[in-house]
């Protein structure tokens, strides 16, 4: 089963630890330091954590990773889930108006 992809998969999940958005967000959120909302995801595998960081309001966050097909499909991930997040912050500053 593909969890969270914008986009499917013709051979099914390549990353063996696949782990779902909203787990992801609610980890990142207790994590989160009241100040610094900057995070290091080591071994980022295809972005879900650096995702659910984004979703939970980190401002900077720096995912690392070592296979190549891994960061393919995290980059698309996280692209697309950004310009998700990009037009819900804009929606919202226009409801504030």
């Amino acid at each position: 089963m593909v969890m969270d992809y914008p986009f499917k998969y013709i051979q099914g999940d390549i990353h063996p630890t696949i782990k779902g958005f909203e787990l992801c967000r609610w980890l990142a959120t207790l994590i989160m330091p009241p100040e610094s909302r900057r995070g290091f995801v080591p071994f980022s595998g295809t972005g879900s954590e650096v995702i659910g960081m984004l979703q939970a309001g980190w401002k900077e966050i720096t995912g690392v990773e070592l296979k190549k097909e891994y960061v393919l499909i995290q980059e698309a991930r996280c692209k697309y889930w950004f310009n998700e997040y990009k037009k819900a912050c804009y929606q919202t500053e226009l409801e504030v108006q």
